[in-house]
């Protein structure tokens, strides 16, 4: 498997601009990298949405990641079904990040 060309997470989201309505949101790496801005929506609400979806992303992919490997073992009889419980639990908090809840 090709290893990841992404910077890795966690991302989050960022107000720029300042005063209370902001020009931009910014989407920034732990290490402080801006992965994307976004300029100030006349929906304030559907602008933060779609922030906080692209904000998720690292922790989404590697959800994804973590339920097919284990699939695929429980699959074959190597683990007990019941060890993708944790999977699917990351898996739940990703999609919460998704739609700006922490």
């Amino acid at each position: 498997m090709t290893s990841e060309q992404f910077t890795p997470g966690p991302w989050s989201v960022k107000a720029g601009g300042g005063g209370e309505y902001h020009e931009y949101i910014d989407i920034v790496a732990e290490n402080g990298d801006s992965i994307a801005a976004m300029m100030r929506d006349t929906d304030e609400g559907r602008l933060m949405s779609r922030a906080n979806l692209i904000a998720a992303a690292p922790d989404l992919y590697a959800a994804c990641r973590a339920i097919a490997e284990l699939r695929d073992l429980a699959i074959s009889g190597v683990i007990d079904p019941k060890q993708l419980i944790p999977a699917m639990d990351y898996c739940r908090a990703a999609a919460i990040k998704a739609r700006g809840s922490q």
